[in-house]
């Protein structure tokens, strides 16, 4: 991320995703067996802003069967931990061309990371996604965010 973590969030995945992550991510997978409806919803949760009911009922069979993937083959091992304690500090030095994509909708990753790239990276270009969470890539838009990406890497 360009911000830093808020520390609920960062004593949350301490105690989550730190040294009782398999039994997190094992616990996560039974009750998606069990329970898949009540087990998306609670991520859904902290992925976006909006009503998660209505963003539910609005996600295709083949949104909540990514969904569904994404939790069975996720394993955060040191990754996450790495990621809530490090801090981004020159984004200036960045020349290469970055496509910034975020959803203002985004619960997960605030806004205000992508408008800080945005703004602190000369050849950036922001792009905001309609999108209903921090999933980008799945939902209404996601052929929208398909054709960009490749837009962008084409030029």
């Amino acid at each position: 991320m360009a911000t830093d973590w808020n520390e609920q969030t960062k004593r949350r995945a301490r105690v989550l995703f730190g040294r009782a992550a398999k039994v997190t991510w094992a616990t996560m997978h039974m009750m998606l067996k069990l329970f898949p409806t009540a087990m998306i919803k609670a991520l859904l949760h902290d992925l976006t802003i909006l009503d998660v009911d209505e963003v539910f009922k609005r996600m295709s069979p083949g949104d909540l069967d990514f969904i569904k993937r994404m939790i069975q083959t996720s394993r955060s091992g040191t990754g996450f931990m790495n990621d809530i304690e490090h801090s981004v500090d020159n984004l200036a030095a960045i020349t290469k061309p970055v496509l910034v994509m975020y959803s203002p909708n985004d619960k997960t990753v605030s806004p205000k990371n992508a408008r800080r790239v945005a703004d602190e990276v000369a050849t950036s270009e922001l792009y905001e996604v309609p999108s209903d969470t921090h999933l980008i890539w799945i939902g209404k838009s996601a052929k929208e965010v398909w054709q960009k990406r490749l837009s962008f890497l084409r030029a």
